[in-house]
């Protein structure tokens, strides 16, 4: 698909004596060093309406910005909510189930919690733990409302003790509590949101002029509202392999959160397609997310579709701007919850020491050795399952506008038989040992050529 011209429209926007660095303009002894990106796209027939909100670290004083976009704009104030609203509602979750055979030695509960609750001395209750977007979360219950702020400051969460007063009712209603706090590698800086829409037909980011200036491994997450699926045109498209994510920081100490390196496995997944490539972590009905912004309110009545498409990008792989289409043919529902099950057997089976078993949602079933014997050795599940965190990327595709797209590679069913194949130390068992076939090496570097190819004449047509 032939591109519309792009516009530039710096001289509307920014200082003739500005310094460039990059897609931001900036002081030359203090640089905006920019950390993530983020867009909303509404794509009509005829026109786009785009939301921008960019992330950076470093000094901010001093500096301004600027966008492309193909034709002239319409500028509106956009909305900061807009963002918090649809990154809440389509962050990656990640869930673990827990079932039990046989009989523990520590009997644990299983509840609507995706974990299990495990009391600490101190009268505090650890129901759930987990890693949400830029956030660590957790949820408690606790005997009163002093241990529970105690706890809490104790972890890190910065509240005054003066608040256990008005926490005191509700733990004698013995309800819980979920808390949040900046993940170590978040940064609190933000950019205004500003808006614009412009005649156009697909939507496109602007993604050249960030290199200077951006971070290594930027995220870049796209929302696009459609009335279908928006998939990129002339990126990649992956789909991540389960098994990478870190379920074992839960299943290690029992109140970890799984999925902590969704991005490590994100960004090696976008590596091994070329390092143009993006995955699908939400594709829903636009109703479906909840939310009081204006903004949200409007995009929703006019479209009736939402897709989030996630990134990573170095620098050096800013070469190309990435564009966005709608395709109606696609599966168009793609859930961002990630849940598995965590098996615990207990006591003996068949005259051997019990195993666990981590079961993921797309059938594969993979064997553990007892909890007993990783605490003996000092070893974490997650390094025990080394082997099947490769390929991160299980299906490599070319999508467009129509059908269903070329597969340009797909280990999903070598993933099944490398799961079984797989041999665990301590699980006191026969097997054959795993001969992962890293095909993914393999493939062809000419369809990686040529697409980069075929992106960079677009890019050109800009």
């Amino acid at each position: 698909m032939r591109l519309l011209p792009v516009a530039m429209f710096v001289s509307a926007l920014l200082p003739v004596d500005a310094l460039a660095c990059g897609g931001f303009f900036c002081d030359a002894s203090q640089p905006v060093f920019q950390a993530g990106e983020e867009i909303v796209f509404a794509i009509d027939e005829d026109t786009v309406t785009a939301h921008v909100s960019i992330a950076y670290e470093g000094p901010a004083e001093e500096f301004a910005w600027i966008v492309p976009v193909p034709s002239e704009p319409s500028l509106f104030e956009s909305d900061a909510l807009l963002f918090a609203e649809l990154r809440s509602a389509t962050n990656p979750q990640f869930q673990v189930r827990r079932t039990q055979r046989g009989v523990c030695e520590v009997a644990f509960r299983t509840s609507l919690s995706p974990f299990s609750a495990q009391q600490d001395p101190d009268g505090v209750t650890v129901v759930d733990e987990v890693r949400v977007g830029p956030y660590d979360t957790v949820t408690l219950q606790a005997l009163n409302s002093d241990v529970l702020i105690d706890w809490l400051q104790t972890n890190g969460y910065d509240l005054p003790s003066d608040l256990s007063p008005k926490l005191a009712p509700y733990v004698a209603a013995n309800q819980f509590f979920v808390a949040l706090k900046l993940a170590s590698d978040a940064d609190v800086g933000q950019i205004s949101p500003l808006g614009m829409t412009y005649p156009a037909t697909t939507a496109s980011i602007p993604i050249q002029l960030t290199a200077v200036a951006a971070l290594p491994d930027m995220p870049v997450d796209v929302y696009v509202f459609g009335n279908s699926r928006a998939v990129p045109d002339n990126y990649l498209h992956i789909e991540a392999n389960e098994a990478a994510y870190d379920w074992y920081s839960t299943l290690d100490s029992d109140n970890g959160a799984p999925g902590s390196n969704y991005f490590d496995v994100l960004s090696d997944g976008v590596d091994e397609a070329g390092g143009h490539a993006f995955a699908t972590t939400f594709s829903d009905r636009s109703g479906s997310v909840p939310g009081s912004s204006e903004q949200l309110d409007i995009l929703q009545r006019q479209f009736g579709h939402l897709t989030r498409l996630s990134t990573t990008l170095d620098p050096e792989e800013m070469t190309v701007d990435p564009v966005f289409v709608l395709n109606a043919d696609v599966e168009q529902f793609v859930s961002n919850i990630h849940s598995a099950t965590d098996e615990r057997k207990c006591g003996f089976y068949e005259g051997r020491r019990a195993e666990r078993n981590l079961i993921l949602d797309d059938g594969r079933k993979i064997r553990l050795p007892s909890q007993p014997w990783a605490s003996a050795h000092e070893t974490y599940f997650f390094e025990l399952t080394e082997e099947l965190h490769t390929p991160a990327a299980l299906l490599i595709e070319d999508l467009g506008a129509e059908g269903q797209g070329e597969v340009l590679f797909d280990y999903r069913e070598q993933a099944a038989l490398d799961a079984k194949r797989f041999s665990r130390p301590g699980c006191g068992c026969s097997s054959s040992s795993s001969s992962a076939h890293y095909a993914f090496l393999l493939l062809p570097l000419s369809l990686l050529r040529r697409r980069r190819q075929q992106g960079s004449e677009r890019g050109a047509d800009l």
